[in-house]
């Protein structure tokens, strides 16, 4: 093959790749103006959105019955780290400068750190206890749902009342 066949071929492909391309600009260009196209790719998004919600929502009900900690409860104890580090701080910089009233304002601030800890700790407990109290019942209507008729039919009067 000659060095001529050889430009003459590279002259061909370029051509063919430029309307190519140009076809293709044109052909994305008609689609990104169509409005149904737009309209369609939005609700797609929305429904995707909407999806996105609900498997997280759902992550963090199997999280809990799994008694896993969720993405919420570790943005949440990371926020209880940083303020204890931030009053861990405080701390020190008060020992240091070594006044009496700084020494009973730590005391106070370690007091009230053990009390919400003990408050969060009491709460998480509290809370799996009402989830185990709650699978519970849900067996039992399960296994004998004669003995929730009577509970039944007072939520339903209840709710009539309410209305």
């Amino acid at each position: 093959m000659s060095n001529q066949e050889e430009l003459s071929i590279y002259k061909v492909l370029k051509k063919i790749g430029g309307k190519s391309e140009e076809h293709l600009r044109n052909l994305v260009q008609s689609i990104l103006n169509d409005d149904d196209v737009i309209q369609f790719v939005k609700q797609a998004l929305d429904h995707h959105s909407k999806k996105l919600g609900d498997l997280q929502e759902y992550s963090e009900v199997i999280a809990t019955q799994l008694n896993v900690p969720s993405k919420k409860d570790i943005r949440n104890l990371s926020k209880l780290i940083k303020q204890i580090e931030e009053k861990v701080d405080d701390i020190d910089e008060k020992l240091l400068t070594g006044s009496p009233r700084s020494i009973d304002t730590v005391d106070n601030i370690i007091g009230g750190m053990k009390d919400r800890l003990q408050a969060a700790t009491d709460y998480k407990e509290t809370d799996h206890d009402l989830a185990t109290i709650q699978k519970l019942l849900k067996m039992q209507a399960i296994l004998d749902p004669e003995a929730f008729r009577p509970i039944k039919t007072k939520l339903v009067k209840r709710e009539k009342n309410d209305d």
